[in-house]
């Protein structure tokens, strides 16, 4: 009785049907409960009255959801299958015959523990057969498959359900033509098809009425191999509607014919639309019948392929994000717009030294031991970010991991629906520990040869300085004025190196010079030494922002001392006032300096290849430049060279 309720509610709630019978079987139920308290000698008088009114109840209720069953419910469903109206009318006769001999038994029979036991037997045989055939019910609304009764040994019969519908409407179309077709002209086509299709229309696949027997039909069927069974009897079918359309067109017309074949196929249509097999029977329609809903069924079918490949596509291309995702060499977290973590890859999780299971779930600002309050911020502007609409947030932070400090790069990327909501947070980190650690590395090694290079400049002045120191005491034991004069213009030659490396070492950059500051200490100690008044010859230097490095600087700076020097000393005679001038300026790859004074010139017999102008050739060599003189009032002198010399980056 429990099997019944069960079943029978659920055909309540999916099918909308059998209400009463549900119901019924709930007060049946009720009235067994009641007479087994009863039977247990409680001496309850009144149970007795409960349980004639529930059985009563529970037989009125089933009696009259069978009947409405017949009249409306089964076309609701469309459950309309013969086999299933005769057995759920056989259930309905079984009820109205059960009910007077209960009533019978109730009044014939006096000890009513014995009623009660009959009674239990009885229908508790009735309620199986009810609840079986209920699951019958159900099975056939929700698959749609035509109904069976008999226990049949067919392996397959699945594939066969097609061919019942094919045979239905067959057999429905011999109905109609049968008033209008003479039994020679039936005998004929089946003659005809017997020949043509002889495994399967033998005798025994005909009735008398000349319908086709379909378990007969299916028994020859299962003699054709199994991979061409379909096309055989769908074939086979055709055949056979065709012939039959063909004979009764010629005593009508092809049009009525078709009209009246189409109409057994609108209703077997109305049966089997939503079976899968009613497809295949599609395939085996004669010309004409059902074009609509086959051009219909080949559209679905091509949308299907192409969805089919489409998502075989979009497999194939999961499956490469899937693979890039797996063995990228980043750490790729996959969080929700809070930070919730719901799936990393195998680097991230190497990273941060734990397992899958672990951190699903986790936040992560609880993976993370952030170094400083400014790396939790950076963190969280992230979010921030993101949410007030960026279309990517990065940032660098500093995380402790098991008491080991790390570097990330974190770049995040959100994912949006259509209403530009964030669904989930795609974090791409990169561990830049290592790179940092390198770098730190690479600059102590730095400032230690920076310290290095620093010290020898400084220890390079210092000893130009006490060679300076040692001429000068020279100087003072001489008294060859030639001589003290050329100790000098030693003194002044060693002071201008002296000064660049002492430029070099004051200064943050070891390897270039800025040569206008530098110019201008070197004129300032030029005209100490020579005991000049700036007032009087007034230096004038206009160099551009040229930076020099110390193979170019040194040749230049001494071309500068002795064409200075040389001004100085020869050019304003008798205290005569004047100016010297240094230009520098860089033209193309070329640097141009010109050196000049407003002095009386150079005298007739001045000799060309003195010692000051061949050291002077012999910087410009190395400068790989070349030197120009212009006399007149005053002279000037032009020095070109490379900007880089031959062999420097």
């Amino acid at each position: 009785m429990i099997y019944l309720i069960v079943n029978s509610y659920k055909m309540w709630r999916e099918v909308k049907i059998d209400f009463f019978l549900f119901m019924g079987a709930c007060f049946l139920l009720l009235g067994n409960v009641i007479f087994i308290i009863y039977a247990l000698h409680l001496n309850i008088a009144f149970l007795l009255w409960f349980y004639h009114i529930a059985y009563i109840i529970g037989f009125i209720s089933i009696l009259f959801n069978y009947i409405s069953f017949l009249t409306k419910a089964g076309k609701k469903v469309k459950i309309l299958s013969n086999d299933l109206c005769k057995y759920r009318l056989l259930s309905t006769c079984i009820i109205m015959l059960l009910i007077p001999i209960t009533l019978i038994m109730v009044t014939s029979i006096r000890n009513t523990l014995t009623i009660g036991i009959l009674n239990m037997i009885v229908w508790s045989a009735v309620f199986f057969f009810l609840a079986h055939l209920e699951t019958i019910t159900y099975m056939t609304y929700r698959k749609d498959i035509p109904f069976y009764i008999k226990s049949d040994k067919r392996t397959s019969l699945k594939d066969f359900s097609f061919v019942e519908m094919y045979v239905s409407l067959i057999n429905m179309y011999l109905r109609i033509i049968k008033d209008y077709l003479s039994e020679e002209s039936i005998k004929r086509v089946y003659k005809y098809v017997s020949l043509e299709v002889p495994i399967l229309f033998s005798p025994d696949t005909i009735n008398k009425d000349f319908s086709i027997n379909t378990e007969n039909l299916i028994k020859n069927a299962e003699k054709i191999s199994s991979d061409l069974r379909e096309s055989a009897v769908g074939n086979a079918l055709k055949l056979l509607s065709e012939s039959l359309i063909n004979e009764f067109s010629q005593i009508s017309s092809e049009y009525l014919a078709k009209k009246y074949f189409r109409d057994c196929y609108a209703r077997i249509k109305t049966i089997y639309e939503k079976s899968p097999e009613f497809k295949t029977l599609l395939k085996y329609m004669p010309k004409g019948i059902a074009e609509e809903d086959k051009a219909l069924i080949m559209e679905k079918d091509e949308l299907v392929e192409e969805y089919i490949e489409k998502l075989r596509k979009f497999k194939e291309v999961e499956n490469i994000y899937r693979i890039l995702y797996s063995t990228a060499g980043v750490g790729i977290v996959i969080t929700d717009s809070r930070g919730y973590i719901i799936d990393a890859n195998d680097e991230f999780l190497r990273l941060i030294k734990l397992s899958a299971g672990s951190v699903r779930g986790k936040g992560l600002f609880e993976l993370f031991k952030f170094i400083s309050e400014k790396d939790y911020n950076a963190m969280k502007n992230i979010f921030k970010e993101l949410l007030n609409g960026a279309e990517k947030a990065s940032s660098k932070i500093h995380v402790n991991i098991q008491g080991e400090r790390k570097t990330f790069d974190m770049v995040s990327t959100p994912l949006k629906d259509d209403y530009g909501n964030i669904i989930t947070v795609i974090h791409i980190i990169y561990d830049l520990t290592e790179i940092e650690r390198t770098e730190e590395n690479l600059k102590a090694s730095l400032r230690e040869k920076e310290l290095l290079l620093q010290e020898v400049h400084h220890r390079v002045k210092n000893n130009l300085q006490i060679i300076i120191s040692l001429l000068n005491l020279n100087i003072r034991s001489l008294n060859d004025e030639n001589a003290k004069r050329i100790f000098k213009e030693s003194i002044g030659r060693i002071r201008t190196i002296s000064l660049i490396h002492e430029k070099l070492y004051l200064s943050k950059n070891f390897e270039m010079i800025d040569f206008a500051e530098y110019i201008k200490s070197l004129v300032y100690h030029i005209y100490s030494s020579n005991s000049v008044d700036a007032r009087r010859i007034k230096p004038v230097i206009s160099i551009d922002n040229i930076k020099l490095n110390i193979t170019q600087a040194i040749p230049c700076a001494l071309i500068v001392n002795e064409l200075i020097t040389n001004s100085l000393k020869h050019a304003f005679p008798e205290n005569e006032e004047g100016k010297i001038w240094i230009k520098m300026w860089r033209e193309g790859d070329n640097f141009i300096m010109e050196i000049g004074d407003t002095g009386i010139g150079m005298p007739p017999n001045h000799r060309e290849n003195s010692i000051g102008m061949m050291i002077v050739e012999s910087l410009v060599q190395q400068l790989n430049g070349e030197i120009a003189m212009r006399k007149g009032k005053g002279t000037v002198y032009i020095i070109k060279f490379p900007a880089k010399l031959e062999g420097e980056k």
